[in-house]
């Protein structure tokens, strides 16, 4: 996978980040934020399949049964989080890309 570079500073996506969970701004404003998240979101992509790869890699070695699994935090999914903690900041998110892993322990 080709990694994305990252356009914008943090401090532009935690403004990006608050236009979303607070719902403020024109719709070309919302539609910049998105523009910001979207980048954000794919910026994590090539890292965690990297990741993934290496991980299926380990863990086939222990068992040639392992699934490894990983998925990027859809849009409204971060959109909702950001909302339903004041606190948070996108910039600061720590679940935008996970992987996981599953034996089959019982072959």
């Amino acid at each position: 996978m080709r990694s994305v570079k990252l356009k914008h500073s943090k401090s532009k996506i935690d403004k990006a980040g608050e236009a979303l969970k607070n719902k403020c701004g024109t719709q070309e404003d919302m539609v910049q934020a998105l523009d910001v998240l979207s980048n954000w979101r794919a910026y994590h992509a090539a890292p965690l399949d990297t990741f993934a790869k290496v991980l299926k890699e380990r863990a086939q070695k222990i068992n040639d049964k392992t699934i490894v699994a990983q998925r990027l935090k859809r849009t409204p999914s971060i959109v909702l989080k950001l909302s339903n903690h004041s606190t948070m900041r996108l910039s600061t998110m720590q679940d935008i890309g996970l992987s996981l892993i599953m034996m089959d322990k019982f072959n």
